[in-house]
């Protein structure tokens, strides 16, 4: 009998094996987190993670003029008890209302990922809010928050 079990990132895989009375469970969890320095720490519900590294299309060769986008979806429970994702959720909202101009709208975000027993983490010191998302349905909010590296900053990625 094999059950896969998927919510808010984290899977749970059961297996049992009745033959000659043998009986073996095997769990993998997830340990997906999104950090954004003075912002929000949310250490599960992340379920998507996107990495994304770019040039201009029309260009013949190497350029210089480079950007990379990670792209973060997540689902976050809201009852009673975890009051506190709501918060995250609020500030990264107004994270992505910051304007330009101004020191506060460049975070280090950290993104850490779990597929497949293999832990990838993206490490952006210099990152900006391209766009936010979120979507509210009764219990749960899900959203998606695309970040981009400060273009003069680039060397300062970290892929671990």
């Amino acid at each position: 009998m094999l059950a896969l079990f998927l919510k808010f990132g984290r899977v749970i895989k059961t297996i049992k094996e009745r033959r000659k009375g043998i009986h073996m469970a095997l769990a993998t969890v997830q340990a997906n987190s999104l950090k954004i320095a003075d912002i929000a720490e949310i250490t599960e519900g992340i379920s998507y993670v996107e990495f994304t590294s770019v040039i201009d299309e029309h260009s013949y060769a190497r350029s210089a003029d480079i950007y990379c986008t990670l792209v973060i979806k997540g689902v976050l429970n809201m009852d009673s008890t975890k009051k506190i994702l709501g918060d995250e959720s609020k500030k990264m909202l107004e994270w992505s209302l910051v304007a330009s101009n101004s020191a506060d709208c460049y975070k280090a975000v950290e993104v850490s990922y779990t597929h497949n027993d293999v832990t990838t983490k993206y490490k952006f010191s210099h990152a900006f809010p391209v766009s936010y998302k979120e979507e509210n349905a009764d219990q749960e909010k899900r959203f998606t928050l695309v970040v981009r590296q400060k273009k003069d900053r680039l060397a300062d990625i970290v892929v671990e």
